[in-house]
């Protein structure tokens, strides 16, 4: 449903939020959250536009974030990193009985169901911030542990093949 892009971003944020005001360099960030580097200094701008991170430069430079955590929201990452539509033509290209126009809405019944669930999401992210993963432990940066993001931990060890006698 979301994007690497995105997956990326929100593990930024929340590693940032982790640290406090911490100022961290991009190498340490990307390492601990397993980004890799490249694509973290490609992320830095979009996340930088919205005010969710600051940037220093310098020896003593890296990133921190802009606004503190239970001010920025889950939503505010997504759309900062990729656009966040509605649907607005209708999906069973009903145009002449499906339309959303200004404050009118006269939406076919699958459109109506999908419009409600994308309200229902935009609704749950915006009310979801940066400082709920921090106060709860919910998310264990900086012993960045990669099974909470969904992935295995660690590369499997492959047995040697057994040779026969």
């Amino acid at each position: 449903m979301f994007s690497q892009t995105f997956e990326y971003a929100l593990r930024c944020v929340v590693y940032l939020a982790r640290q406090e005001d911490a100022v961290l360099p991009i190498r340490r960030i990307a390492e601990a959250t397993e980004i890799p580097r490249d694509y973290l200094y490609k992320l830095v701008p979009a996340l930088h536009r919205p005010g969710l991170v600051s940037t220093r430069r310098g020896k003593r430079g890296g990133l921190r974030l802009a606004r503190p955590a239970d001010a920025i929201t889950i939503f505010d990452v997504l759309t900062a990193v990729e656009p966040w539509e509605r649907l607005q033509g209708c999906p069973l290209s009903n145009a002449s009985r499906c339309a959303r126009t200004g404050t009118s809405r006269r939406l076919c019944e699958l459109h109506d169901l999908l419009d409600q669930v994308a309200d229902s999401v935009e609704r749950r992210l915006k009310s979801i911030t940066l400082a709920d993963f921090v106060r709860d432990g919910t998310v264990a940066f900086g012993e960045f542990q990669p099974h909470l993001a969904g992935r295995p931990q660690g590369r499997a060890q492959r047995a040697p093949p057994k040779r026969k006698v």
